[in-house]
């Protein structure tokens, strides 16, 4: 492609290149590639360097679509079966604590296996994300960390002595683990359900949030760090902004919702016993675990 002259590239050329990303890479990655070459030839007829934007006329054919919205997670009834097969399947402790994180967190798979120990207060029970931290959106400021996911850390620092990355890569030329998929997918044929991927637990977390906190949305996108609740919420601070107060009364409020998401989990999984609270929640809810 780098020796193609833009402004004599004709559709057909365009539909070939674009056909070739979309059998090797898929539909999402052949539609990123189409907008940014149109974005190039837009930028170049306003330059009145070509007159004419070819992937204009490639939509036409309708060829390169987004896909439908993925909208898998783990059924509620499905929820205990998974968990225990998250350990007996899992031998390796980095993988399993990999796919226990990011099941009780619901953070993105580059959030969760990127994490720093540098990014975390431990003592105090959350994470700072930096700007432009991969995995995270544009979310910069505090996350809020369940106690459960507190301990999964603590036990996990003692034994790495909190070197580097929380999830350090075995092998490879990534510093830190980047996949979890395969074990993702071994836990799920144990526990007799569909395969599922990594940011099908996190939807899993949203689905379990909006269970505890009933129409309260903004909680779950908190839990999530959407942008929109997080500044609302006021988690969207710099280092220097987490004072004393904060920690007393911003933080402690996070937190409280964090731990409330967290042990609604663990009651579904069976690892804690089910409240009435969460219980009268799941017959209004009409489910069953």
């Amino acid at each position: 492609m780098k020796d193609w002259s833009l402004a004599e590239t004709r559709v057909a050329a365009w539909v070939a290149f674009l056909s070739g990303i979309k059998a090797k890479h898929g539909d999402s990655k052949a539609l990123y590639a189409a907008n940014i070459v149109s974005s190039v030839y837009t930028y170049l007829m306003s330059l009145d360097k070509v007159e004419t934007n070819p992937i204009a006329k490639v939509r036409l054919g309708r060829q390169f679509i987004a896909p439908k919205p993925r909208e898998g997670h783990i059924e509620t009834a499905n929820l205990k079966p998974f968990w225990a097969a998250v350990g007996r399947t899992l031998k390796r402790r980095d993988s399993r604590e990999a796919v226990l994180f990011i099941f009780v967190t619901g953070f993105r798979l580059n959030a969760a296996l990127g994490l720093r120990w540098s990014q975390l207060d431990l003592a105090r029970g959350f994470a700072y994300i930096e700007p432009g931290t991969e995995g995270w959106k544009g979310f910069t400021g505090v996350m809020p960390l369940s106690d459960y996911a507190l301990d999964l850390l603590r036990a996990r620092c003692v034994s790495r002595k909190c070197a580097d990355y929380v999830f350090p890569a075995r092998t490879g030329e990534t510093p830190h683990m980047t996949r979890v998929g395969d074990s993702i997918a071994k836990v799920c044929d144990a526990a007799g359900i569909d395969r599922l991927t990594a940011h099908d637990l996190r939807r899993t977390v949203a689905t379990v949030g909006s269970l505890a906190f009933g129409a309260d949305h903004s909680k779950v996108a908190v839990l999530l760090g959407h942008n929109w609740a997080t500044s609302e919420k006021g988690m969207t601070v710099s280092r220097g902004a987490i004072t004393a107060r904060y920690i007393q009364t911003e933080l402690a409020t996070l937190r409280a919702i964090a731990n409330e998401a967290a042990r609604t989990m663990l009651e579904l999984v069976g690892d804690l016993p089910l409240s009435d609270e969460t219980a009268a929640k799941l017959r209004r809810a009409g489910l069953t675990i």
